[in-house]
């Protein structure tokens, strides 16, 4: 089992949408670990993809999920 780290975010329009991050943790306790290491980082990395888009957005969760080694991650 692998975990990636997602941020779950609504638009202006009301419809959910999220973004992962392009790598895997062989554990949930790796993957928050990583999340809480480069926090700024990788919030700062977030809102300027979703800004890119959108100019009202909000971030409504940030976390690990469950995964296969065989899920592409886009």
């Amino acid at each position: 089992m692998t975990w990636v780290l997602y941020v779950l975010f609504m638009t202006d329009t009301r419809t959910l949408q999220h973004i992962a991050e392009a790598r895997h943790f062989h554990t949930e306790q790796g993957c928050y670990q990583h999340y809480e290491k480069y926090k700024s980082s990788i919030d700062d990395g977030v809102n300027k993809i979703i800004q890119q888009s959108m100019k009202k957005y909000e971030i409504i969760h940030v976390g690990c999920m469950k995964t296969t080694a065989l899920m592409e991650i886009k």
